[in-house]
C-alpha cells in the first residue's frame, strides 16, 4: 500500500525577478536580462527542481544550506555583478559581518539570500521548512 503525503496545492506561477527581489527584501535587479535577475531566476529554478527532495528531506534546512552552497555563483567577476546588481552591500547578512574580507562578505551574503528565498518560496507554497 502506497501513502501519499498531503501536498499543498497552492504552487506558485513563475515571479519575475523583481518579486524574488520583493521576496527577501532586496533591491530589484536592473533589468529582466540582468546578472542579478538570472540568478534569481537560477534559485527559483533550483528551487522548483528541488521542491520535493527539500520538502520530504528529514533536515530540509540542511538541503536548503547545500542548494544555497551550490547556488553561489563561481568566478569573482560574476559574484561581483550580482552583489553589485542586487545591491547586496545594503542586505543585513550575519555572515558577511563575521567575513574577513570583502570577497568573503560577498560570498557569504549571496548564500544567505539564496537559502532565505529557497525558505520563502516554500512558505508561499505553504510548506513550513
Amino acid at each position: 500500500m502506497t501513502v501519499l503525503l498531503d501536498r499543498p496545492t497552492n504552487v506558485i506561477e513563475r515571479p519575475a525577478a523583481w518579486e524574488l527581489a520583493r521576496m527577501v527584501g532586496i533591491t530589484a535587479p536592473d533589468s529582466p536580462d540582468s546578472p542579478g535577475a538570472d540568478w534569481l531566476d537560477h534559485v527559483y529554478g533550483t528551487w522548483t527542481d528541488n521542491r520535493d527532495a527539500i520538502v520530504d528531506d528529514a533536515y530540509p534546512q540542511d538541503r536548503v544550506s547545500e542548494l544555497a552552497d551550490g547556488l553561489v555563483p563561481i568566478g569573482t567577476h560574476r559574484i561581483w555583478e550580482v552583489w553589485t546588481d542586487l545591491c547586496l552591500y545594503e542586505y543585513d547578512s550575519d555572515l558577511a559581518g563575521c567575513a574577513e574580507t570583502p570577497h568573503d562578505a560577498a560570498v557569504g551574503t549571496i548564500y544567505d539570500v539564496a537559502g532565505v528565498l529557497i525558505a520563502e518560496l516554500a512558505r508561499e507554497e505553504g510548506y513550513d521548512l
